[in-house]
């Protein structure tokens, strides 16, 4: 039964089996590493003196709710064609670590499912020997992906930690893989990118990212040939925030208290699009009684809309047309948030237009955003910067 054990579960293949001690919480199986099987570690030489015998500890594959511990005797050999002085190669675990193979594929098939803290309370082990099972399998498979074929890029800003510790995050829109991260969100953060972007002569046709200038200098400078579209939805938030902005300038200067109510918790209400209004909450009633009360409120509003239509125009041409309208009027009004928006968009129209050239946008990398918080969640937290990124590298947009 032992060597069944041994072969099939645990993933020992050679050894002198010895004995089994069946404890209360624990199974130890006893073998030690046949004479007849020490070759040396660094050339192969079979003809080796034995100097001892060492005994080490590795953690198996559980049994059931039963720990299992293999108790080794190791041979530490000279070998006399190198002059190495080692320890034999244990093919069931990996140098320097207290736990087999089999183990480590056991405990990457429970995180799937798991998180890192429930995992390690389940086998018996620290979070940080998870981790560590874990990031051995990232750096292996993930930490150096593919430049191949990219085309049409993402980049943009996530938040390793609530409001600070910010990173850069670069995605291959054609197939939702993350293929760079980097620290901050300013111009060098994306340094390693670009040299390794030249290094594999890979040609980026398009990349998508806010209007923030860290990025549109870094794109201009290092892909001056690649068309940079900006982002749609970060647009709209920009623009989300001018609501947001002028809704809270007017609260502030009105002085009558039923027209202070009527703004009142209205933020969500005024971002929404119309057909999410919820009627059950009478949403589209306290919407339009604002509207008729506030006139800059109500031009606002419905310059949003506008906004949003802009990229259900049938072309660039047309689409150009309608902006500079919108332009035209928002800097004829009297509304200095909404002046400053309108200088911005005509600033940066070439990228804005761009999109009906390349339909591209950082969305996929938004929605990644809940992944990556379910991912710090299923982590309770990181501790190793190293590790998050390799997680995040290891994500796909769907």
């Amino acid at each position: 039964m032992s060597a069944t054990l041994l072969y099939r579960i645990q993933g020992v293949r050679v050894y002198r089996y010895k004995k089994t001690n069946y404890q209360k919480d624990c199974v130890r199986i006893h073998f030690s590493i046949p004479k007849d099987r020490c070759v040396c570690p660094e050339c192969g030489n079979d003809f080796v003196w034995i100097k001892e015998w060492r005994t080490r500890e590795f953690v198996g594959v559980p049994l059931g709710s039963k720990k299992v511990i293999l108790v080794v005797d190791i041979p530490k050999i000279y070998c006399p064609e190198c002059q190495a002085n080692r320890q034999v190669h244990l093919p069931f675990a990996r140098p320097n670590k207290h736990y087999t193979r089999a183990f480590e594929h056991y405990v990457l098939r429970l995180l799937q499912e798991m998180t890192v803290q429930a995992v390690a309370d389940f086998v018996g082990v620290s979070w940080d020997t998870v981790r560590d099972i874990e990031q051995h399998y990232l750096e292996k498979h993930f930490s150096n992906p593919s430049f191949k074929g990219v085309r049409y890029i993402a980049i943009d800003e996530i938040s390793s930690k609530k409001g600070y510790n910010f990173l850069t995050v670069v995605m291959n829109l054609e197939n939702g893989q993350v293929i760079y991260v980097g620290d901050g969100r300013q111009k060098d953060a994306l340094t390693d990118f670009w040299k390794k972007l030249k290094r594999s002569r890979t040609k980026i046709e398009a990349v998508a990212s806010d209007m923030s200038r860290p990025y549109t200098k870094a794109i201009r400078e290092n892909i001056p040939n690649a068309v940079h579209v900006f982002d749609r939805f970060h647009i709209v938030k920009m623009f989300n925030e001018v609501i947001n902005n002028v809704r809270r300038s007017l609260y502030h200067k009105i002085k009558d208290k039923d027209e202070k109510s009527l703004l009142k918790g209205l933020k969500y209400i005024l971002l929404k699009r119309p057909e999410n209004l919820d009627p059950s909450k009478e949403e589209p009633e306290r919407l339009q009684r604002t509207l008729e009360a506030n006139s800059d409120l109500s031009t606002i509003y419905y310059l949003k809309e506008e906004l949003h239509s802009l990229w259900d125009e049938e072309d660039a041409e047309s689409a150009q047309g309608k902006m500079m309208d919108m332009i035209a009027f928002m800097l004829s009004e009297q509304i200095p948030y909404l002046k400053r928006f309108a200088k911005s968009l005509r600033a940066h129209a070439f990228g804005i237009l761009a999109w009906f050239d390349y339909e591209i946008s950082t969305g996929p990398l938004e929605g990644l955003n809940n992944k990556i918080k379910n991912i710090k969640r299923m982590a309770y937290g990181f501790r190793n910067m190293k590790y998050f990124k390799l997680k995040i590298l290891a994500c796909h947009a769907q």
